[in-house]
C-alpha cells in the first residue's frame, strides 16, 4: 500500500510504501524533475553537486545532487 503527497503545483513530492515504511523523495525545480533520492540512492542520469539543493537534500543523505539532461 503506498500513500503519495504532493505540493501546491500538484508534483509529486514524496512517495511512501506504508507497508515496508520506506519513503521516496522528489526534488523539482519548476516544471522538470530534478531527483528522486530513496534511502541516498538517487535516480535517474548523471547527477552532479548542486548547491541550491543543499537544503532540501541535506536531512535525507547529507550529499547534493541535480540531475542534468545530456
Amino acid at each position: 500500500h503506498h500513500r503519495y503527497q504532493y505540493d501546491a503545483l500538484g508534483r509529486r513530492i514524496l512517495k511512501e510504501d506504508v507497508l515496508k515504511r520506506t519513503a521516496r523523495r522528489f526534488f523539482w525545480q519548476g516544471e522538470r524533475l530534478l531527483c528522486e533520492c530513496d534511502a541516498g540512492r538517487f535516480w535517474p542520469g548523471r547527477l552532479t553537486d548542486n548547491p541550491q539543493l543543499q537544503e532540501a537534500l541535506s536531512d535525507t543523505t547529507h550529499r547534493v545532487w541535480l540531475y542534468e539532461d545530456e
